[in-house]
This record gives structure tokens, C-alpha cells and sequence, in this order.
């Protein structure tokens, strides 16, 4: 990635995108597929051989097709876990949060879509469904820059997502968990990978758009034309940071590998101001939370790793709380959002809820600079196209707090959301969290929790690519895969009922009402 060459194709591809848009032509799913996927690809897979990178366009690997039992999977560093007895306890059970679920809460329709869904490239039929449905210009504008942000995303990390498949091959094979032969190499095709994450995208933002047409919230704003990320200099200045980024992380993932899990992946700070969980550098970040350049690349480093779409699963908490809204609205309802990270989210809250008297909570304080950084320019962003009619929008507060201490007055808030949290955190801090926002949460408060799918949400057959994911340096995430939440909510901590359960894609989202 940091050859200038590799680059090329990802700058013509997202260019020629731009300008199919600004001109208002559309491609043909064959167009779609020559031009955006099977031609930079066929440059970039001629670089990577003169690199000397091994690309294959067929492979004998059998796919994993079974869950392995936990016995299988390699046991979790000793010095991470000794502090957190729950880990393994929860880890080693045979819980399954996708059946378990169903016990607590209410599922959506998209619940049993992804359930029955085991990815793939996408179908013609999909294809077909996608073009008739399409009823205005504006939504045809949606699909032209859905799908450009993820052919763009999906180029961009197509060497990160290769090593990354390949090395969860690698572990199948050597802990027996895919009925593969001990001698089929420990590669992936790429042809493969792409097609897989371009369906995964396509059903993502379909889903998405019944939500935007049913008005549970507007249009990404960053879709115009006018944002920034359409500006060719921050295009270029997000792909280098982004670039340097990707070759870090395979460097150290690499390493982690190479050392069997020993390497010290703590990051660079020592202080007694932060919980021990958070002193790692989780994905193999550079610097973890703890770095202004992490806050700068992070938002394009995860979105590369999910193609794309990260925004439009995380926006799915929009849902739920559209049906809050409504319902409180006149109160001057007061909503915090937990572990905002770097405020991306949160701008598109404010885009569709304006109104909304948000705070927003972060522990890192590059992070929270960086929230405000975005939230600051949406509003400059919105200040020339604001309509003088309508209310005008409430600053957005901030403050620097781990998620299990908030310096709030009990009872004192309506509404908690966070996304992609728990999954980062020991069993313990999951319960002292939830325990926290039930005591400042108002009693009928709502809690929306947003987060990775489990065990039983998808189908099984991409379980072990799941349970592999902890090699990427989730130290928690073994535990979060069967974590209960219905149980944490309603018998452990308590004073919660359960509410609704959604799934996008790789994410999934549960409502709690504060007893």
C-alpha cells in the first residue's frame, strides 16, 4: 500500500464514479462489474505480482463449514484474562445469543433475512429487484454513491481482506476446525472475497433505504455532492493516511502471528487514568485510542475493513430511535451517546434530529477532539443550507468519561445509545455499563445498543470467520460472541425490560426500557 502504484486504480475507479454521478448517468450491473470491479482489479492484481504478492484466482481450500466447539479454539493470553474470570466462563459455554434472543426480545423482519443469509456475491434477481425499485432520482443518487463508496472501500482494503481470510483458513486448518486438508495452501481467492463483500454491501444498503423511505431518518448528508469527502484533496490525504495505516496493521497482525499471540499489543502511554482493559491497541491500531493520527485514520481504516458499509450498519440505531422520538419529542428529551469514538455517528443523529439535546461521551481525548472536529463541521456544513423555518440545532456537549463511571446525576438522562462498544469490553465492564446506565437512565428511558452480530445471528456456516476475529486483536470479543444481553438486562443487573432486536449486515441492534 504505500507503492504509489497500488494506488491508482482506487484513485480512477473512485474518480470515474464521480464523474458518472456529477454527469447523472448510471451503470448497467454489467458496466458496474467491467469497469468499477474486473479492470482496476486486473491492474492492481498485476501489482501486486511484480511485488512479489502471491494471487491466486482459483483455490482447493474447502470452506469452513462447521462451528467449532470452544475446545478447539486456542486459549485466550492468560495475562489478558487473569483480572476477568467471566471471559472464559462466558467464551466456554454453549450459549447462542441468535436463538437465545428470541426469549427477550421482539425481531425485527430484517432478524430472520441475515439468519437465512450466508453472504455470497449477489444474485441476479438481487440485481433485478434493486433496478425496479428504484423511484426517484434521489434514490438512484443513493445507490450511485452506496455503490462507488463501496467498490472505493472494498479496493482500497482488497490486500487486507486477503491476508486476513487467508490467515482464518490458516487457523481452521491447524486447529481442525474446517473439514480441509492438511496440505490445501492457506490462501483465498480474491475474486471471491470481493464478491462476497460487494453482496454483503448491496443487501446492506438495501436494507437501509426501506428505512429512509419508511422516513425512520433522512438521507446520508454526506451524499451531496458539497462534502468534503468528494473534495480530491481530502480524497487523497484520507487514501495516504489510510494507506500507511493498512501496512501498519498487516505488519503487526504479521508479528502477532509470528509470535503465537505473545507480542505486547499494549500502546505507547502508561497511566492509572484508564481502565486496563483500554490500554490495548485494539485491531492493531497504531497507537490504539491514544494518538491524534489514530483519531485521524480510524474512521477510514474501519470502514475499509467492512467495505464500505460501517456507516450505514451503525445508522440502523436510528431506527429505534426514531420510534423514541416520537414519542418524546415534546419533552426536550436528553440523549447521550456512550463511547462516541470519533463523532461520525453522532452527525448523522444530528442530520436527521436536529433538535436533539445531545452529549456525547468518549474516553480518549484524541477522540473527543476529533468528535468535535466533525460535529463542528456538519453544522458549518448545514449553516448554508438551513432552512430559517426550522429550529435551529443545539450545540453538542462533550465529556471525557469511561462508560461504567458518567458524571451524571442519576435519573437524569432519556435516552442511551453506543455503538460498537461492548465488544471491546471484559464481561465485567459489559455488566458495571449496564448497571451504570440503569442508574442514569429515567425510569420508561430508552438504552440502544448497537454492536458486531453473535453467535446465532448469521448463519453458521460464518461463525468461524467470527471466532476468528479475536486474532485481530479483540481480546474480548471470544466472550462478547456469546454474551446474553437479554439476561444481563432483565435477571443480572435488572431493571430493564427487553425490546426490540434488529441485524444489518455484520451488526446488530437491541433496545432496553428502563424499568
Amino acid at each position: 500500500p504505500s507503492n504509489p502504484q497500488t494506488m491508482v486504480p482506487q484513485k480512477c475507479t473512485f474518480l470515474a464514479l464521480l464523474a458518472a454521478a456529477v454527469a447523472g448517468r448510471s451503470l448497467t450491473t454489467e458496466q458496474f462489474h467491467r469497469r468499477v470491479l474486473r479492470k482496476p482489479f486486473s491492474r492492481l492484481r498485476s501489482t501486486w505480482r511484480r511485488q512479489g504478492v502471491n494471487v491466486i484466482r482459483k483455490s482447493s481450500v474447502v470452506e469452513p463449514t462447521m462451528t467449532a466447539s470452544r475446545e478447539e479454539i486456542p486459549e485466550q493470553d492468560p495475562d489478558r484474562m487473569g483480572t476477568y474470570p467471566l471471559a472464559s466462563v462466558i467464551a466456554s459455554s454453549e450459549n447462542i445469543p441468535g436463538d437465545l434472543d428470541s426469549e427477550y426480545f421482539r425481531e425485527d423482519k430484517s432478524v430472520k433475512f441475515w439468519r437465512g443469509n450466508a453472504g455470497g456475491p449477489p444474485t441476479r434477481e438481487e440485481l433485478q429487484k434493486i433496478a425496479q425499485g428504484i423511484e426517484s432520482p434521489v434514490e438512484a443518487a443513493y445507490w450511485m454513491y452506496s455503490l462507488g463508496r463501496a467498490a472505493f472501500f472494498t479496493l482500497v482494503g482488497a490486500q487486507g481482506f486477503r491476508s486476513f481470510f487467508s490467515d482464518i483458513i490458516a487457523d481452521a486448518q491447524k486447529h481442525n476446525i474446517a473439514e480441509a486438508k492438511a496440505d490445501a495452501p492457506p490462501d483465498v481467492p480474491l475474486a471471491r472475497i470481493l464478491g462476497s463483500l460487494v453482496g454483503e454491501s448491496i443487501r446492506t444498503y438495501r436494507q437501509e433505504l426501506e428505512y429512509i423511505k419508511a422516513d425512520k431518518f433522512k438521507m446520508p448528508y454526506d451524499m451531496e455532492p458539497r462534502h468534503r469527502q468528494f473534495d480530491p484533496r481530502f480524497i487523497f490525504q484520507s487514501m495516504a493516511g489510510g494507506a500507511n495505516e493498512q501496512e501498519s496493521i498487516i505488519e503487526r497482525r504479521a508479528e502477532y502471528r509470528a509470535t503465537d499471540g505473545k507480542m505486547d499489543t499494549k500502546h505507547w502511554i502508561a497511566s492509572n487514568l484508564y481502565p486496563e482493559y483500554y490500554k490495548y491497541t485494539f485491531h492493531f491500531q497504531t497507537d490504539g485510542w491514544m494518538s491524534s493520527d489514530s483519531a485521524e485514520t480510524y474512521e477510514y481504516s474501519t470502514e475499509t475493513i467492512f467495505g464500505g458499509r460501517q456507516d450505514a450498519m451503525q445508522r440502523t440505531s436510528l431506527v429505534p430511535f426514531s420510534a423514541f422520538w416520537e414519542t418524546h419529542k415534546a419533552r426536550n428529551p436528553k440523549v447521550l451517546e456512550l463511547a462516541a469514538g470519533t463523532g461520525r455517528f453522532a452527525t448523522f443523529l444530528r442530520d436527521s434530529y436536529p433538535e436533539v439535546d445531545l452529549t456525547l461521551l468518549e474516553l480518549s481525548p484524541y477522540y473527543i477532539e476529533k468528535a468535535r472536529q466533525n460535529l463542528n463541521y456538519w453544522e458549518r456544513f448545514r449553516r448554508g443550507a438551513r432552512d430559517d423555518a426550522k429550529p435551529k440545532p443545539k450545540k453538542t456537549r462533550f465529556m471525557q468519561a469511561a462508560a461504567e463511571d458518567i458524571p451524571v446525576d442519576d435519573a437524569s438522562l432519556d435516552c442511551i445509545m453506543t455503538n460498537y462498544l461492548f465488544h471491546e469490553l471484559p464481561p465485567e465492564a459489559r455488566r458495571a455499563v449496564f448497571k451504570e446506565v440503569k442508574r442514569v437512565l429515567k425510569p420508561g428511558g430508552t438504552f440502544i445498543l448497537t454492536d458486531s452480530v453473535q453467535i446465532g445471528d448469521r448463519d453458521a456456516r460464518l461463525n468461524p470467520i467470527l471466532e476468528m476475529f479475536e486474532k485481530f486483536d479483540e481480546p474480548w470479543y471470544p466472550s462478547y460472541l456469546r454474551e446474553n444481553f437479554g439476561k444481563i438486562a432483565t435477571e443480572e443487573v435488572g431493571g430493564f425490560a427487553a425490546g426490540e432486536k434488529y441485524l444489518n449486515s455484520y451488526t446488530k441492534t437491541l433496545t432496553f426500557t428502563r424499568l
